[in-house]
């Protein structure tokens, strides 16, 4: 017999020890937190949820990994404590992301949780932070025209993604409400 408990009993009502211990074991806080994305210089926002009742507390910290592409320059780094009264279910951290003009895939980093005070616990300890970068090149073509016999030049112009070389195919064509006609131009593409 387990304190006061008789193997192989079953007990239903939610006065007797067992559902009681249950329900006491069941609601102890447990936290979990989500990732997030925000665009480079902005802020990203990750929630941290409690779960179950009772005051609690949880540490944090943002981290790189090998498997992260971000610097430690892409991001402000954070450690802190979020402290939950009895009914707060809800928090959030937020990360400040650099602001760069450098063309590159979207980067990552890592939030995690631990440190939960004692009667709780962590369900979901990790998210991702992604930084979406904004600094992709916007190419763009000018109408060009040229007196019939001369040889027509298209200026295209590159915005954005500039710190690195960059380039864009091009093929001329006719397109349904052009007026020229295959025998107007020698196609060209590149």
């Amino acid at each position: 017999m387990l304190d006061g408990f008789a193997p192989s009993t079953i007990y239903n009502s939610s006065s007797d020890r067992v559902d009681s211990a249950l329900n006491e074991v069941l609601n102890y806080p447990t936290f979990n937190v989500l990732s997030a994305s925000a665009v480079e210089g902005g802020i990203i926002n990750f929630t941290v949820t409690k779960c179950g009742s009772g005051a609690a507390s949880v540490s944090y910290q943002t981290l790189l990994r090998s498997a992260d592409s971000a610097s430690s320059l892409d991001f402000s780094w954070l450690t802190g404590t979020l402290n939950f009264g009895i009914s707060e279910t809800s928090k959030t951290i937020s990360v400040q992301t650099t602001q760069d003009s450098i063309y590159e895939p979207n980067e990552t980093f890592l939030l995690t949780l631990y440190n939960a005070s004692s009667g709780s616990r962590i369900d979901a300890a990790n998210a991702t932070g992604t930084i979406l970068d904004d600094d992709a090149a916007v190419f763009s073509i000018a109408n060009a025209g040229v007196i019939e016999g001369g040889v027509v030049k298209f200026t295209v112009t590159r915005s954005g993604g500039g710190s690195v070389v960059q380039s864009v195919s091009y093929a001329t064509s006719i397109q349904s409400s052009d007026t020229a006609s295959a025998n107007d131009f020698v196609p060209s593409s590149g």
